[in-house]
């Protein structure tokens, strides 16, 4: 017998936001692979260069560390 995952699967989308405890992801574009996002301490934080990570790395971190979505991206 499977169990069930509980936690609700992440699917990221380009403009969403994540909050977390001291900070927040945007993520900025997805490709096939590979995500574009930036790590900003406060929302109008500017100048944040762009990181570079695979999507299932990224879904990962954001699941273990207990993010919620505060933006989503809009699109459908």
């Amino acid at each position: 017998m499977k169990l069930k995952n509980r936690l609700a699967a992440i699917q990221l989308e380009k403009g969403q936001v994540w909050k977390l405890e001291d900070s927040h992801i945007e993520i900025v574009a997805m490709g096939k692979s590979l995500t574009h996002y930036r790590r900003l301490a406060h929302l109008k934080q500017k100048g944040v260069p762009v990181k570079l990570e695979r999507i299932q790395t990224v879904e990962n971190y954001l699941k273990t560390h207990g993010a919620t979505l505060i933006k989503n991206s809009g699109a459908n």
